[in-house]
């Protein structure tokens, strides 16, 4: 194993007679790469086809010569302003129409044949040049890939959509079938009565929208790819990506062409939760591989206040037992100029290193000394898996529904509560084989592909458990209704069917409204029993269930569906079905989370206080206490690599963590 210690890099920013200095202080740090590039176009291209590499040669041979190895970048997230100037059709178009302005970043259209030809130019001349240079490990496309201005519905962007269009339906008595288009009288006739921008809140037409966007930026990512494994074949290929579940582009499509994973993951934007969540979706990305952290803060990231030494000390090694191999800081000196000069570096805008600096040079010493001892470590294995698909992101984000339903919620929340009881846990796509869990835990996956509803009764037939939350198969790949009851296709798995459901905002009140004289809604929830007394609480929505084969552990006790059935079980195979027929509360989703994990056989995880983790990459246990409170965590017998342990007892300080290679 390497592990890659390193920051984002802007030479190009400084003065030259200052690169030297800048490659000490790295070395003394203990930085083995840098990241360098992303944003030089202008510096790389001053003029139309005058490449001036001249610097970046320089300043990659004098890393080289410190033992510094390179992460180096295509500069297209931000073109030239001579290259918008010339070539406005390389800016995006809004939905409204307007065309994007040079002087920001990610303005351009990813579609465009004049910016791909522009794009392609430069990452050919620099794969070109700069395949020579040993300590160029690896290239990352770009930067954070995304709407991050917007999409763009240019008349290109609208014709390649209908091309795409073709090649999924073939004809438009198939796209009319499969997006339903009777209703409302919206029937096309015409490829060319087809627009980009007129999805209008038809769910069919705004789910392949958000499909055609995720495809554009995953076919540019595989342009610029193309060229490099051609020309620089040696060196690594990626992109930093973010997280947790970045909706706007399917990062399972994108990531089959990369050679490692990253994620952009500073820890101050999250909770420690959503944090893990991250790294554990990164993990899963690319099955067997590693992944990278390709920027995370040292400092504050505007006006906000800056982590603790102890805190980013704790970060990493929550990385590190998550599955990262690369850990990089954006970024190395707080710039003087910009969108972003109030985010701090590891040295100060006087180019002097302070409290930052020694903070990483602690840390990346720390961890350099470590790499031989903690070499060769397996990646976590996990006994449960939660499914998280891209169609269901964008199903609900196309809906009516979504804001209301707050699918990730649900997904976060099982997530949150696996990483409380200390239970590793991958999150996957549902393409992705399922042989090797215990657990699966399907979190409002509205639509279910019949090949999918197969593979899971498979999987509980040979004893395994699946846990689902409400919503289950309810809609087809096209985003509408099934008519059929829910859950389509998995009936005799659940030993259910589902006749009706119920969202809990309520404007039916006297004193409440839906608009008129204004909104003014109310909240409900339902209390939810068991035989044995109260349970806990529904939320948001409630489905009615009728049994067939599932036995019924809670009921609820009040409002419109009261005494039917609001948690199930069936037994099925070898295995088990859990059922939640609503959003509940926390108490009561931790019951039902324990009776699957107990079900499923999944070894219970270490006890621990609130915020600390426990993680196992094969013999290595890493305890990481991530809150001010002290801890004791139970450690297993072995050597003791960071930390101490007394009588098999970690006592962790605020941010504190142990290490043991176990027996």
């Amino acid at each position: 194993m390497i592990h890659y210690r390193g920051a984002a890099y802007y030479p190009e920013f400084w003065p030259e007679d200052r690169w030297d200095e800048d490659v000490r202080l790295m070395k003394g740090a203990h930085l083995n790469i840098v990241r360098i590039g992303e944003f030089a176009w202008t510096a790389m291209e001053p003029a139309e086809g005058r490449f001036d590499f001249g610097w970046l040669h320089r300043v990659v041979e004098k890393l080289g010569r410190a033992g510094v190895n390179v992460l180096l970048c295509t500069p297209t997230a931000a073109p030239p302003a001579w290259l918008t100037k010339n070539y406005p059709d390389t800016l995006l178009v809004r939905k409204d129409g307007t065309r994007a302005m040079h002087g920001t970043r990610r303005h351009y259209c990813p579609t465009s044949d004049t910016f791909r030809r522009h794009s392609g130019r430069i990452t050919e001349a620099m794969a070109t040049d700069f395949a020579r240079h040993k300590n160029v490990v690896a290239w990352q496309l770009d930067n954070e890939f995304g709407p991050e201005m917007s999409f763009c519905f240019c008349p290109n962007c609208t014709s390649r959509f209908r091309a795409w269009l073709r090649a999924r339906y073939g004809d438009l008595d198939g796209l009319n079938r499969a997006w339903q288009t009777r209703f409302w009288s919206t029937v096309y006739t015409d490829w060319q009565e087809i627009d980009l921008r007129q999805g209008g809140g038809y769910p069919s037409v705004e789910l392949d929208i958000r499909r055609f966007h995720s495809d554009a930026f995953c076919d540019f990512a595989a342009h610029q790819t193309a060229i490099l494994r051609r020309l620089h074949p040696s060196a690594m290929v990626t992109t930093n990506m973010m997280g947790p579940i970045f909706t706007p582009i399917n990062y399972y499509k994108m990531a089959e062409l990369f050679d490692v994973v990253c994620d952009d993951l500073y820890f101050d934007i999250a909770t420690m939760p959503a944090d893990v969540a991250a790294m554990d979706v990164f993990r899963c990305m690319a099955p067997g591989k590693p992944f990278w952290i390709t920027e995370t803060g040292s400092g504050a990231l505007s006006e906000d206040k800056g982590p603790y030494a102890e805190q980013l000390r704790a970060w990493a090694f929550s990385a590190l037992a998550h599955g990262s191999e690369a850990h990089f800081i954006f970024r190395w000196r707080t710039c003087l100029a910009g969108q972003e000069q109030d985010l701090q570096g590891i040295v100060e805008t006087s180019g002097r290193p302070r409290y930052r600096y020694a903070a990483i040079e602690k840390m990346f010493g720390e961890l350099d000394r470590l790499q031989r001892t903690l070499r060769d470590m397996p990646l976590p294995q996990a006994d449960v898996a939660i499914l998280s698909s891209y169609d269901v992101h964008w199903a609900y984000e196309s809906a009516r529904i979504g804001a209301k339903t707050q699918w990730l919620r649900s997904l976060y929340q099982l997530h949150e509560m696996c990483w409380d009881r200390n239970t590793a846990t991958d999150i996957i796509p549902p393409e992705r084989d399922l042989a090797g869990y215990k657990l699966l835990i399907l979190p409002t996956l509205c639509i279910v592909p019949p090949d999918l509803a197969e593979r899971l009764k498979a999987f509980v037939r040979k004893g395994g458990v699946v846990l689902a939350t409400p919503q289950l198969a309810t809609r087809d790949a096209n985003n509408n209704y099934v008519p059929r009851c829910a859950p389509d296709g998995l009936h005799d798995l659940l030993g259910l069917r589902v006749e009706s459901h119920n969202y809990l905002s309520n404007a039916n009140e006297a004193d409440q409204a839906l608009w008129v004289p204004q909104a003014n809604m109310g909240t409900e929830s339902v209390a939810v029993e068991t035989d044995d007394g109260p349970v806990g609480r529904a939320e948001r929505y409630m489905e009615d269930l009728e049994i067939t084969t599932a036995k019924v552990y809670a009921r609820y006790a009040e409002n419109m569906y009261v005494d039917r059935p609001a948690v199930t079980i069936n037994a099925f195979g070898r295995g088990a079905a859990f059922y939640t027929a609503a959003f509940f509360d926390a108490g009561l989703t931790g019951t039902v989370l324990d009776l699957a994990l107990a079900r499923a056989k999944v070894p219970q995880g270490s006890a621990t206080p609130k915020y600390v983790e426990v993680v196992r990459r094969g013999h290595v246990v890493f305890a990481i206490n991530h809150g001010r409170t002290p801890a004791d965590v139970r450690m297993p017998g072995g050597r003791t690599v960071v930390g101490e342990v007394t009588d098999g007892v970690a006592r962790l300080d605020a941010y504190g963590v142990c290490v043991v290679k176990a027996k």
